[in-house]
């Protein structure tokens, strides 16, 4: 599946699918050196967070460069 991302401040992203979308929170000093654009695939690994009245967010725990 492919989705699409647009940082909304300096550790958020938000992903989606097309039909859906996902905050997710990625460190800084969990990117590679190499910049990661929309050509690259990354696979990442995290904890869903869900605050009161508020839309899950993952909070990443590794990024990982697929190709």
């Amino acid at each position: 599946m492919l989705f699409r991302s647009r940082q909304v401040s300096p550790e958020k992203y938000i992903f989606s699918d097309g039909e859906d979308e996902i905050r997710v929170e990625i460190d800084r000093q969990l990117f590679p050196t190499n910049p990661v654009t929309d050509k690259v695939t990354v696979q990442i690994a995290g904890e869903v967070e869900k605050d009161f009245l508020e839309t899950p967010e993952i909070d990443v725990k590794t990024l990982l460069v697929v190709n």
